[in-house]
């Protein structure tokens, strides 16, 4: 009996929690109003006032550190952390952040020049997020190109050097 009680209470929050997701959802504008439900990608209502701005820069320096999903490049006028997507192409060949150090395709210590995607979401209500997401990493020293497999909304980015 305590069973079928406990059943039909988690059934009766579900629906409950659907319900209001869909009310939620239901609040922003028709599908068609959001370019990228188009594109199968989500979106929601939360997005329908959200300024979305890419802007693409080139740094130099120096690797400093690489720990985890970052890379920290040191510059002439401080240290940059930036955020380094899991996989990359090197050479024509797929390989992931960690084996890229592994296979000392790039060194701490080791000069060279990134390209920086700095992404800003600006919401209505004034709240700014801002992430710096590293795109392709040149290394100076070795002479290895990589680039990021990045989706295909970051590749559209704005650039200035």
């Amino acid at each position: 009996m305590k069973k079928m009680v406990l059943a039909t209470v988690l059934l009766a929050s579900l629906a409950t929690l659907v319900a209001g997701l869909a009310a939620v959802n239901a609040l922003g504008a028709p599908p068609s109003a959001h370019p990228l439900h188009s594109r199968g990608v989500g979106g929601g209502p939360w997005y329908n006032n959200t300024q979305v701005t890419a802007v693409e820069t080139v740094i130099d320096g120096v690797i400093v550190d690489a720990e985890g999903h970052y890379l920290v490049v040191g510059t002439g006028s401080g240290e940059i952390r930036i955020a380094a997507p899991q996989r990359w192409t090197v050479n024509g060949q797929t390989k992931s952040w960690f084996k890229l150090f592994a296979e000392d395709s790039l060194n701490i210590g080791d000069r060279v020049r990134a390209t920086v995607l700095t992404v800003t979401l600006t919401r209505p209500t004034g709240v700014t997020v801002t992430a710096q997401i590293l795109k392709a990493v040149s290394d100076l020293s070795t002479g290895v190109d990589a680039a990021a497999i990045l989706p295909p909304r970051f590749q559209r980015a704005s650039s200035t050097a």
